[in-house]
C-alpha cells in the first residue's frame, strides 16, 4: 500500500469521525532557533519548524549545521523531517534523515494498515512490526508536546530508532523557571531515558506558555561533558 493510500484512508476516517478530529490537535505552527554549547563553546545552530502543509497534514523539520572548529574539522550538517497527520495523536506517514560530510541517508515509510516501518538505510530496505504509537526519532518531540498539553505525568513512546523499536520514557520533574533569549520562562523539567541505555538519557525544559515547546536541553556525551541545546529565537 502507498503513503498516498494509507494517507487518503486515515483522511477518510478523520472526516467521518466524531471523536476524533483535527480540532483534537493541540500544536501549532512555530519556527523556533537554537544553539548547541559544549564546554562553553557553541559548536552548532540548529532550526526547527513545524508547518501545516495541508488540512490535518503536516510537516515537522530540523536542520543542524556546525560551526567554529567543529565545522572546520568535520563539517557535517544534518536533516531531518516527519511528514504526519494528526489522528487521535501524532501518526507518522514518513521520515527521513539526511546527513552530509560522512553521509548517511535514513527514509522510514509507516504503513498503519499492516502495522509495519519499512527502513530503507542508505538504499538497503526492510520491514519490523510496530504498535500503534510508534513515533521517528523527530516526531516523539511533537508526541510529547501533546501528551504535556493534555496530561502533564510521565509517558512513554515507542520510537523506531537505528533500524530497532525502542522505547523512550519520559518523567516529569516538576516546575522550573530559567532564564533564556526569550526571557524568564516557567517551564516543566522533564527526564528523558532510552530504555535500556543509561548512557543515553538527558534533561528537557518545556514551556507550557509555548505549547511545551523545549527551551533547553542538556545531554551528557560519552565523556560526562554536558552537550546543551538552548532556544535563541521563536517565530
Amino acid at each position: 500500500m502507498t503513503i498516498k493510500t494509507t494517507f487518503l484512508i486515515l483522511l477518510a476516517i478523520l472526516t467521518f469521525s466524531g471523536s476524533v478530529t483535527a480540532n483534537d490537535n493541540p500544536l501549532k505552527p512555530f519556527r523556533a532557533q537554537y544553539i548547541v554549547e559544549h564546554d562553553d563553546d557553541i559548536i552548532a545552530h540548529t532550526n526547527i519548524s513545524l508547518n501545516k502543509t495541508s488540512d490535518n497534514h503536516w510537516l515537522y523539520q530540523s536542520t543542524s549545521e556546525p560551526t567554529g572548529w567543529v565545522a572546520t574539522m568535520m563539517g557535517i550538517t544534518v536533516t531531518e523531517q516527519s511528514d504526519w497527520i494528526w489522528f487521535d495523536g501524532v501518526k507518522v506517514l514518513t521520515y527521513r534523515y539526511d546527513r552530509s560530510g560522512k553521509e548517511k541517508h535514513v527514509y522510514l515509510t509507516f504503513d498503519w494498515q499492516q502495522m509495519k516501518v519499512t527502513n530503507n538505510i542508505n538504499g538497503d530496505p526492510w520491514q519490523m512490526e510496530i504498535p500503534d504509537t510508534t513515533q521517528d526519532k523527530l516526531s516523539i518531540n511533537l508526541a510529547l508536546m501533546a501528551h504535556l498539553a493534555q496530561s502533564e505525568t510521565d509517558a512513554s513512546f515507542p520510537v523506531a530508532d537505528g533500524g530497532k523499536l525502542k522505547t523512550y520514557d519520559y518523567k516529569v520533574l516538576g516546575k522550573e523557571s530559567i532564564d533564556t533569549s526569550l526571557g524568564n520562562i516557567s517551564t516543566l523539567k522533564v527526564s528523558r531515558n532510552k530504555r535500556g541505555r543509561k548512557d543515553k538519557q538527558a534533561t528537557l525544559w518545556l514551556a507550557p506558555d509555548l505549547g511545551y515547546l523545549m527551551v533547553r536541553m542538556e545531554k551528557p556525551d560519552k565523556d560526562g561533558e554536558m552537550a546543551v541545546l538552548k532556544i535563541q529565537s521563536l517565530n
